[in-house]
């Protein structure tokens, strides 16, 4: 009778630490973050943050209206004939 093993190498067992510690890393590394960042560089955050998705939204929509690329899977057999 074969019976397999499941052997746990120490890089193994890093990974699984690794793993499990990055909820801890990240909710640790925002608080920093919050903590040193000069009130001055938050509103440069906003209008950049503002800027990446209007640019996201203008582009999908152009994608969207102009019938191309998978959104023509979407669209019904009327839409599709341009009526």
């Amino acid at each position: 009778m074969n019976k397999s093993r499941i052997t746990y190498s120490p890089s193994l067992l890093m990974m699984q630490f690794v793993a499990a510690s990055q909820p801890f890393n990240a909710i640790h590394y925002f608080g920093f973050a919050a903590y040193s960042m000069p009130s001055y560089w938050l509103p440069l955050l906003r209008m950049a943050l503002q800027a990446y998705g209007s640019n996201r939204w203008l582009s999908k929509d152009f994608e969207i209206s102009s019938r191309t690329g998978p959104w023509r899977l979407l669209m019904s057999d009327t839409e599709k004939d341009g009526a």
